[in-house]
């Protein structure tokens, strides 16, 4: 591991290389100053924190946290309490499944004062929307929204490309250093009650750093409570599971501390027959109308060219999951194995070297449908004939 302390110590312990770098620029005058900071760092302890009646000042009577809690701004819900102010909130799902739409189109509602379903009340008026998205460029944007209305409350950033004025600053930061950069910018936004980080994989890469991802969550809980504003941050389904379909929440990339430091967790889930809900939990200050085993079923819809889902009904999960397992129609497993042939068919190209964006070209597919319906004929496929035939089960594209 990299040792500030010693890394300050060995310089400073050679102070004529440190001269002329600075006369050549490749440091700045200012590594002294740094030097001075690591030192306080350093030697600072306990004993030199400020006290009130002997305690440090950071620890107080449940009381008084009480009363510091009454006298701040009340926690208020944009889609019930699994998306509130003050609070980070995580949102996941498999790949392809839709979840950037819906966090779209969660959005848009919010920048309206609107309501996604009764029993997930809206409890603000219109809120600013900022939408840090990873994923997307402007002409993904508008071959997806071609007829979107322009809302001068949605606010967005796009990962920088070449040409863009803030691209050689960016590229030159750690993932943690980018995402703090985005999350500042926000503050020249005027009213605002939502961020969406789409998604997390761009800033923490690596899901198993247990102490990067402790200090990212640090960072977004953080700022969410010094704007007063709730965070959304969508997540990926483990690499180690790489198929689509139903997910459950321990196949959650960094799940366990992840979980841990949200706020809230709900996620998008989909069964065999493309059925898909929303699915709720964890609240760290649940204090909505329906029980945790309760699913919100959804389905696909357009509002004022905005693509995005609509509430269909509750229903418990065990109770949806029986539905799916009833006898199926002839029609409907002939339908199946209609798709499931198209699916090789397209799993040949894609072995062939074309990409699933080449692919969804020769289809007019979406290439994440193309790629949903590749995970669904590799399914059906034994792995022992996919190893016969000397190809593992692809990795999903990014």
């Amino acid at each position: 591991p990299f040792d500030v302390f010693k890394f300050q110590s060995n310089l400073e312990n050679n102070h004529d290389a440190i001269e002329l770098a600075k006369r050549q620029g490749l440091v700045s005058d200012g590594i002294d100053e740094l030097f001075e900071d690591i030192k306080l760092k350093k030697e600072s302890t306990i004993d030199d924190l400020s006290k009130t009646n002997g305690l440090p000042s950071y620890i107080k009577t449940v009381g008084e946290f009480v009363k510091r809690g009454r006298e701040l701004p009340p926690i208020k819900g944009y889609f019930g309490r699994w998306i509130s102010n003050n609070a980070v909130s995580m949102f996941f799902a498999p790949t392809g499944i839709g979840k950037s739409l819906a966090m779209m189109y969660i959005s848009e509602l919010v920048t309206k004062g609107m309501t996604f379903e009764m029993d997930l009340p809206n409890e603000n008026g219109p809120k600013s929307v900022f939408y840090i998205d990873m994923e997307l460029r402007e002409e993904d944007i508008y071959d997806r929204y071609p007829n979107y209305a322009p809302n001068s409350r949605f606010y967005r950033v796009q990962k920088p490309v070449e040409g863009d004025e803030i691209y050689d600053m960016y590229w030159d930061m750690s993932g943690h250093d980018q995402l703090e950069f985005l999350l500042e910018s926000s503050e020249s936004i005027e009213n605002l009650g939502l961020i969406v980080v789409d998604n997390l994989s761009f800033f923490f890469p690596d899901e198993g750093d247990v102490k990067v991802g402790k200090k990212l969550m640090g960072l977004l809980s953080n700022h969410a409570k010094s704007r007063g504003c709730a965070i959304v941050v969508i997540n990926h389904k483990t690499k180690a599971n790489s198929q689509t379909g139903r997910l459950t929440a321990d196949q959650m990339r960094g799940t366990g501390r992840l979980l841990d430091l949200s706020d809230y967790v709900f996620m998008l889930n989909r069964l065999e027959n493309d059925l898909m809900y929303f699915q709720f939990n964890k609240g760290r200050n649940y204090k909505g109308f329906r029980s945790l085993d309760e699913v919100l079923q959804i389905e696909k819809t357009e509002i004022n060219g905005m693509l995005g889902f609509k509430p269909v009904q509750w229903i418990k999960e065990a109770e949806l999951l029986a539905s799916v397992q009833a006898e199926k129609t002839p029609e409907q497993l002939h339908k199946e194995q209609q798709l499931l042939e198209l699916g090789a068919e397209m799993h040949r190209h894609h072995v062939g070297g074309k990409s699933y964006r080449d692919i969804a070209k020769l289809y007019h597919y979406s290439h994440t449908h193309v790629s949903r319906m590749i995970d669904k004929y590799l399914a059906t496929v034994p792995i022992e004939v996919l190893k016969e035939r000397g190809k593992n089960i692809p990795v999903e594209e990014e």
